[in-house]
């Protein structure tokens, strides 16, 4: 009779031997199910973990699929070198470089989305679908402007410079179709929307539309307090714009809980003495700028 010992170790080899062909006709080559997205003219700054000389930028994209600890690359075109990434965040405007990250992590994104929606409470539901699907819309439209990225966020730029936010909020819109988690991006074409003024009607309305749509995105996609208040401020500033006091007021008392700005104060005070809204209880209520200080002294 065989020792306990061996025969455990007989049955171990069995095991192995019965699950080796399994194995091998199971097994996916290294980078199966990991996808790639690239952005041309753009670099996910630091997060370095190894860097490889002298290749080719699909040979980058291979090193980066192949190894399970990578999560984004840059190749500088010019010296081909691959800089192998842990992880990554800010997209920033690189001539000559591409960038690419995995597109995983769906679940902890959609937690996130979901912890950043619960502070947009103070939002009818219809406005928030309504920004959302504004949202989509931006990200599908077909665009009047191509480009790579650096150049994309360059003409913006000077867009910007020139006075003409209109302009710069086309050129933001393609660039987000190349970068659409930024919320940096969205940030930025939240402003430029707000900034626009032109003068047909339809354009207007649909301005102050993607401006909502796209500072609800930013928050959304926010992680630093600062990113979700400026987000925030944004929002009470596209509420406004559509005479929606309430939510505005919420909205910019919100981005102040988190980053007391002098010039959000000043915007929230200013929206709270010229719509006669104030706060009892938890609950907001309208009252005319002429029986403010009468209801105040009967309500002490």
């Amino acid at each position: 009779m065989l020792p306990s010992a061996r025969l455990f170790s007989i049955l171990l080899s069995l095991l192995a031997l019965s699950l080796a062909p399994v194995v091998a006709q199971s097994g996916e080559p290294p980078g199966a199910g990991r996808d790639l997205v690239v952005v041309e003219g753009a670099d996910y700054f630091g997060l370095d973990y190894e860097t490889l000389k002298e290749v080719e930028l699909d040979a980058c994209k291979a090193a980066c699929l192949d190894d399970a600890r990578c999560k984004a690359f840059t190749y500088n075109t010019k010296a081909r070198w691959c800089f192998l990434k842990s992880d990554f965040g800010e997209l920033r405007a690189f001539p000559g470089a591409v960038s690419g990250y995995l597109a995983t992590g769906a679940a902890s994104k959609a937690g996130q989305e979901a912890a950043r929606r619960s502070e947009l409470a103070f939002l009818p539901r219809g406005t928030f679908d309504e920004a959302r699907k504004v949202g989509e819309q931006i990200l599908k439209r077909p665009s009047t402007v191509s480009g790579a990225y650096d150049a994309l966020l360059a003409d913006a730029n000077a867009a910007l410079a020139a006075g003409n936010p209109e302009r710069a909020a086309e050129l933001l819109a393609a660039a987000l179709r190349l970068a659409p988690e930024s919320t940096a991006l969205w940030t930025q074409l939240a402003e430029a929307s707000l900034a626009s003024r032109p003068e047909d009607w339809r354009t207007q309305q649909r301005r102050r539309q993607e401006a909502l749509a796209a500072a609800v995105r930013a928050q959304l996609h926010a992680e630093t307090p600062a990113e979700r208040a400026r987000a925030l401020a944004l929002i009470g500033r596209a509420l406004a714009e559509r005479s929606a006091w309430r939510p505005a007021i919420r909205a910019q008392r919100a981005s102040l809980a988190l980053v007391d700005d002098p010039t959000v104060r000043a915007s929230y005070d200013r929206l709270v003495a010229e719509h006669g809204f104030r706060v009892r209880q938890h609950r907001v209520s309208s009252v005319t700028p002429c029986h403010a200080s009468a209801r105040a002294s009967r309500t002490s």
